[in-house]
């Protein structure tokens, strides 16, 4: 087989699995993004299942866990004491960079990764943080949203936290040299790491619990929760 044998086929089965994961988004069933009418800025929680950040295509793709209320300035302080990076913004030249290294065989530990955006309710994410980062074994983090404010003026933030466990192709990823990440599917899982660094510097001042419907799945990586429990936090 020629070179430019070679070639075509390598064209036509990458075109051939874009074609098949188009059609599989296309099909598959979306998770309802949880969103309903406000008022005003209220932050009013969830009452029957988790909530859904979605990408830039509107595509649920992971679960908000934590409604934290507090300062932002003070959430964001908890973690970086405790080793947490604020992740890069999701950008090509970011992505490109990224990309290189898992190709080029660099496995080290990258402290600022990109992180893909994300909206919840409309609104863009704030900012995300990252910890235990590996280009190829993968990383803990957690994005964060505005969720208005509460009944005492205070600012409320909601968390989506996930882990990932290392790489799968990835058709819809050209700068990242269709390389992306697997991730835990459980969510469950890294929720309950998350509110254990909290407990770990005493940053808890109230905790309640909402027990919703466990939910699934979304179409990119197939997240859910099995039991269906976020928490809605008070930091001190």
């Amino acid at each position: 087989m020629n070179w430019q044998t070679r070639l075509f086929t390598l064209a036509a089965t990458l075109s051939m699995i874009g074609l098949h994961q188009a059609w599989a988004d296309l099909v598959a069933p979306r998770a309802d993004s949880g969103c309903t009418a406000r008022n005003g800025d209220l932050f009013s929680p969830p009452t029957q299942s988790p909530q859904w950040a979605v990408d830039k295509d509107g595509v649920p793709i992971d679960l908000v866990q934590f409604y934290v209320h507090g300062p932002l300035l003070l959430l964001e302080s908890l973690f970086v004491q405790q080793g947490w990076a604020e992740a890069l913004p999701g950008n090509i030249p970011d992505d490109v960079v990224y990309g290189g290294s898992i190709v080029l065989g660099a496995n080290w530990v990258v402290q600022r990764m990109p992180v893909s955006l994300e909206s919840l309710c409309g609104k863009k994410m704030i900012t995300a943080y990252e910890l235990d980062n590996d280009p190829l074994g993968g990383r803990r983090h957690f994005r964060i949203f505005s969720a208005g404010h509460d009944e005492q003026g205070r600012s409320v933030w909601a968390l989506s936290a996930s882990r990932d466990t290392g790489l799968r192709f990835d058709p819809k990823r050209p700068g990242q040299f269709f390389i992306n990440h697997s991730s835990e599917a459980d969510e469950d899982f890294e929720r309950d790491r998350v509110l254990q660094n909290l407990y770990r510097v005493d940053a808890v001042a109230s905790l309640n619990t909402l027990v919703l419907a466990p939910t699934g799945y979304a179409a990119d990586n197939d997240a859910y929760s099995g039991d269906g429990r976020v928490y809605d936090i008070v930091i001190r």
